[in-house]
Parts: structure tokens; sequence; C-alpha cells
């Protein structure tokens, strides 16, 4: 993950690749800025202790998603336009602790 300017109100948003549903899933992830005013959705996850694992690649890197959430975004995908989304096991760098978890945009 690059870092975010958070001064800037910056998020990273995840746009999937079309694609039919059971075909490799695979995204791309962008850094905006919220006062631009992006377009997306934003989906809740329920977190928990995965029990197994689905590799997605997004912007050429291979992720570590739980089925749940794999299963989920393959159905969110749309078979012929991208669709962007937030969803925090993503968009938010889950290894930083001191920072990405803990900072709270302010308007």
């Amino acid at each position: 993950y690059s870092p975010l300017n958070q001064s800037r109100k910056e998020i990273r948003l995840l746009t999937l690749i079309p694609g039919a549903y059971g075909t490799p899933l695979h995204g791309k992830l962008d850094t905006v800025c919220l006062d631009d005013d992006p377009e997306y959705e934003a989906i809740s996850y329920v977190w928990g202790e995965p029990k197994s694992y689905e590799i997605v690649t997004i912007s050429g890197r291979d992720f570590l998603l739980s089925k749940s959430l794999f299963y989920a975004l393959q159905r969110l995908r749309k078979p012929d336009i991208g669709r962007t989304i937030w969803v925090d096991a993503i968009c938010i760098n889950q290894h930083d602790d001191e920072t990405e978890k803990t900072t709270k945009l302010r308007s």
C-alpha cells in the first residue's frame, strides 16, 4: 500500500474488473480524494476468524480474502462494466495499526 494523505481526505477504492460469476476475480485499487466526490458503493463486512481463504489479484498483487468476502465480491461483480466499491478488508491497510486503522477523517 502507498500511504494515504489524511489532510487531503484520501481513501482507496476497489474497482472490480468485469467478469462472469465463477471466473477469476481481478480488481484495481485507486487512491481518491473524498473532496472530489468519487462515486462508489460501500459494503459492510463481518469480521471473524476465517477458516479458509481465496486468492484474488488486485493491481497486480495477490490478496488473501476470506471465502465469505470472496464470494460476496463474486456476486457484486458485473459481467460487462467495472464496479467501484469500498470494503475495509481491502481498502484499508490491515497491517497499519498506527495510522490507517485508527485515523478518522475530519469533515
